[in-house]
């Protein structure tokens, strides 16, 4: 009775109304500031399907989609609809579960030696994100004895992973090789050293040098870890990525990608390696313990993307001759395009508040 008279204590509610006016005014204030820097984002709301013509809320139909990660055009593709419902159907909507207690299907099993021999690779681990992926893998893997070298402009998945483990850290300068091995040298106190990268950096398209990279981890003894996020269905003669593009698919021995972007774009990560790693990962990895396992619908239409990449390359090489084009009629028009020949084509501006307002004119204009 004490406790609850003292809960309704008007003291102790007047304390606790100002400390909450007290954290409004922090949060306005920042939220002020981003809106007076122009990098305020506003979410557009789709009210159809993913694809490259969408109904936006508020707009006209038909508006054209130059913005998403669907590489592909599989997020829509009936036979990947078609696939998930079938999964939903026969597995339900959910495990409500973590893998190692009772959420392992055998479709999950089934998907992850699929990705494993897509990407030549002994064995894979599925991830509700490869947010997911990046952040289970260091912590996991590297000890106080261990070293990892990161790009200064890799993705903030990776940078996030590499801060949760205890392995030192080295940050070496945006694909320079002269500062890479220079940081390599200085590691070679380490037990491991591992040289962590994006294949394809995802703000402007830029393609790491992987054989560079290559050849400086077997000349100091290093492992070679790769992002593969914006490479893997449509980078490479077959899609497999940055690795099969430089030809160098023997010599990374670590590859994460996502299922959310070119496979479907529904959801899902996964690290592909050596299968030591990949049970270690199993047995280890904090988002893989203690996040519910990847939906049955997620992983059907996952499988089926991935089946219709292997079957047939046509896709991957439409998407090839739409960047050429794009590429080549937007540096006619005058403008700036960043990286080089990859689907991501940074149309540089030079200003976060003016890129904020054409994005908004374009939008009214159907694009």
């Amino acid at each position: 009775m004490w406790f609850g008279r003292l809960s309704r204590c008007p003291v102790l509610l007047g304390r606790a109304q100002s400390t909450l006016s007290q954290l409004r005014g922090i949060l306005e204030g920042e939220l002020q500031s981003i809106r007076e820097a122009g990098t305020w984002k506003s979410e557009r709301i789709i009210t159809s399907k993913q694809g490259a013509h969408i109904t936006v809320q508020g707009k006209h139909t038909g508006i054209l989609n130059f913005c998403a990660n669907n590489y592909l055009g599989l997020s829509s593709h009936p036979e990947v609809v078609r696939a998930g419902h079938e999964a939903l159907e026969e597995y339900g909507a959910g495990l409500s579960s973590v893998r190692f207690i009772c959420g392992t299907q055998n479709i999950h099993k089934r998907l992850e030696e699929k990705i494993a021999r897509f990407h030549q690779r002994e064995d894979a681990i599925l991830y509700i994100s490869c947010f997911d992926a990046n952040a289970g893998i260091f912590e996991a893997m590297l000890t106080p004895e261990d070293a990892v070298l990161s790009d200064e402009l890799n993705h903030a998945s990776i940078i996030d992973g590499i801060r949760l483990c205890k392995a030192n850290k080295y940050r070496y300068k945006h694909m320079d090789m002269g500062d890479l091995e220079a940081k390599l040298k200085e590691a070679q106190k380490h037990r491991l050293r591992v040289i962590a990268t994006d294949g394809v950096f995802s703000m402007d398209g830029d393609i790491a040098p992987l054989r560079e990279i290559c050849d400086l981890a077997k000349r100091h003894n290093a492992l070679v870890f790769v992002d593969e996020c914006h490479a893997t269905g449509f980078v490479g003669p077959n899609g497999r990525g940055t690795d099969e593009l430089l030809g160098v698919m023997d010599q990374v021995t670590i590859v994460n990608s996502t299922l959310g972007k070119a496979l479907g774009g529904a959801a899902g990560g996964y690290t592909t390696g050596p299968k030591p790693l990949i049970d270690l990962l199993r047995q280890r990895s904090r988002p893989y313990l203690f996040s519910n396992t990847l939906p049955p619908a997620v992983v059907g239409c996952a499988a089926k993307a991935l089946d219709l990449l292997m079957e047939n390359n046509a896709i991957l090489q439409s998407v090839a001759a739409k960047t050429a084009r794009f590429r080549t009629k937007m540096t006619a028009a005058g403008f700036t395009i960043s990286g080089k020949d990859h689907p991501i084509c940074p149309v540089m501006l030079g200003d976060a508040r003016l890129a904020s307002v054409m994005a908004d004119d374009m939008l009214e204009k159907g694009v």
